[in-house]
């Protein structure tokens, strides 16, 4: 999941750990990019629209 709000992130981490689904989280969209190139199984991606001063194209 990527949101740049660390209070949502651990919410929504600890929610979605509570049904046993495997999580990983990222601040922002460069790191969920790498994120997604060291893990390409990752089946949903769960992300805030709008993270602040964050622009990043995924070419």
């Amino acid at each position: 999941m990527v949101d740049d709000s660390p209070s949502f992130r651990s919410y929504l981490q600890s929610l979605l750990d509570s049904y046993r689904y495997q999580t990983l989280t990222a601040c922002h969209g460069r790191e969920a990019l790498e994120l997604l190139a060291q893990h390409p199984d990752i089946s949903l991606i769960i992300t805030d629209v709008k993270c602040r001063n964050e622009r990043v194209r995924a070419d």
